[in-house]
């Protein structure tokens, strides 16, 4: 009797660990994922930004934002280039234009990005990003955030 106490508890607790193991996602996976993405999500910018920051990413949860994450906005949403634009500005302290300063909107945080060659001067605040533009983004904020 004791012998299938003691196996009923090494399945229970392998299980158990075996559901824990299957939450956590790896860089690499997300990363595959991110580019087969058709349309990018608010959600997946956010871990985005908590990788080039030196979080991590878990199925349930991603790390604390510092400082990036927009008000209003669910991580589900599809992700506009005003969006992170917006988050860009912020995570890089980017001056950007007097208007932006004034008013602090998409229109013109993607204004300073274009200004600072993060997107192409022909696109619009409105856009929706896929995941491959989502990771060219973070290819040219390292750049900036390697010469600063």
């Amino acid at each position: 009797m004791k012998i299938f106490k003691y196996i009923i508890c090494i399945i229970i607790v392998s299980l158990f660990t075996l559901n824990l193991f299957s939450q956590e996602k790896t860089q690499a996976e997300f990363l595959s994922e991110l580019d087969n993405k058709d349309t990018a999500t608010y959600g997946d910018a956010l871990a985005m930004f908590s990788l080039q920051s030196g979080g991590a990413i878990s199925v349930n949860s991603i790390s604390e934002p510092k400082g990036y994450s927009l008000q209003n906005y669910e991580e589900g949403a599809p992700l506009t280039t005003g969006m992170a634009s917006l988050m860009t500005v912020k995570y890089l302290n980017l001056g950007g234009s007097f208007m932006y300063l004034l008013f602090g909107t998409e229109r013109y945080a993607y204004k300073a990005c274009v200004s600072n060659n993060l997107f192409n001067k022909d696109g619009s605040e409105n856009e929706k990003m896929t995941g491959l533009e989502l990771i060219e983004l973070f290819s040219r904020i390292s750049d900036i955030k390697e010469v600063k």
